[in-house]
């Protein structure tokens, strides 16, 4: 494993870019994801690919007693996706933790395990490997810690987004400024003291 972040934190997500390079011959078990709410070597969380088994895990690591709380074979996951195929080589994947709820998801699949679980409250979070050597791409994480909001607007999908209203702190907010009949697209960024955040909200389209 490898541990991040000093800070000890609650809720949040990480995302990472797992490419599958080679596994140990001699072992004939092999594991790769994300690890949250780490408190030491004998106790987190951690959502894997299991290579051996095919599988995609949500896993419980207690005083080192391993739990599945949610799992699913690649099979059923192709299945319940309606969907050919998908590339083991190249994997990305998220991990969330919020509350008592862990959250797996993986590519375009979006959610694809969810588990109950109060043991861990807080943590830091990771990467792991097991038997298998894996290039993580990169890492990102995202936090429940934004002070205010600002809304971005534009008559098109994809550019020229400019600023429509920032500090924004409740939960809604009205435009009453669009010209009628003009299609308008908008996204929204976090902000706190640290600046505004790298990624945007998911685009929405309003006529």
């Amino acid at each position: 494993m490898t541990i991040f972040d000093s800070i000890v934190t609650n809720d949040y997500e990480v995302e990472t870019m797992a490419e599958k390079v080679e596994s140990d011959s001699s072992k004939t078990v092999f594991a790769y994801g994300l690890v949250a709410r780490y408190a030491n070597n004998s106790n987190y969380y951690k959502f894997v690919y299991n290579i051996n088994e095919d599988k995609f895990k949500i896993v419980k690591l207690q005083n080192n007693t391993e739990t599945v709380l949610a799992s699913i074979t690649r099979t059923q996951l192709l299945e319940n996706k309606n969907v050919p195929g998908m590339d083991l080589n190249n994997l990305l994947m998220y991990f969330r933790v919020e509350g008592s709820t862990l959250i797996g998801s993986v590519n375009q699949f979006g959610p694809i395990l969810t588990a109950t679980d109060s043991t861990f409250s807080s943590g830091k979070f990771g990467l792991y490997s097991l038997n298998e050597k894996v290039n993580f791409n990169w890492v990102r994480n995202y936090r429940n810690n934004a002070d205010s909001y600002t809304v971005y607007r534009s008559t098109g999908p994809t550019a020229n987004f400019t600023v429509l209203q920032s500090g924004i702190t409740g939960t809604t907010f009205t435009d009453k400024t669009p010209t009628p009949g003009v299609t308008y697209y908008y996204y929204l960024r976090a902000v706190n003291s640290n600046g505004t955040s790298y990624h945007h909200s998911n685009t929405l389209r309003k006529n």
